[in-house]
């Protein structure tokens, strides 16, 4: 049961990759009453900013980036155990965004599959 509904989560992109058991990661985007996450899709009827919420844990010392279509949009620095990063995103500035998370020497602790706009 569990491998399969693995391979579910992979298949609908509802996934994260992180180096480490202790490392996990949420994100999620709010518009117009409606929330998703990784791997899903916003209304596209949705208010034109979007509230955008992540909580990264196990990231101590890291940046977390966060990517569009376009490049990047925010980089924040993580310095303690769990952050959360509450911001307002317009929805026009990209089509999807993902998030990476690396270590000063960018050696890469997580990222998300994108999230779309």
């Amino acid at each position: 049961m569990a491998k399969d509904a693995i391979l579910e989560g992979i298949r609908s992109g509802k996934v994260y990759i992180a180096a480490n058991r202790q490392v996990s990661l949420q994100l999620a985007v709010k518009s117009g009453g409606k929330t998703v996450g990784i791997g899903e899709q916003l209304p596209k009827n949705g208010a034109l900013t979007a509230e955008l919420h992540v909580v990264a844990k196990g990231c101590e010392n890291t940046v977390l980036t966060l990517l569009g279509d376009k490049g990047i949009l925010l980089s924040h620095r993580i310095s303690g155990n769990v952050q959360t990063v509450n911001l307002k995103i317009n929805r026009k500035s990209s089509a999807y965004i993902r998030i990476e998370i690396r270590k000063a020497d960018q050696t890469m602790v997580a990222l998300t599959n994108p999230l779309w706009l």
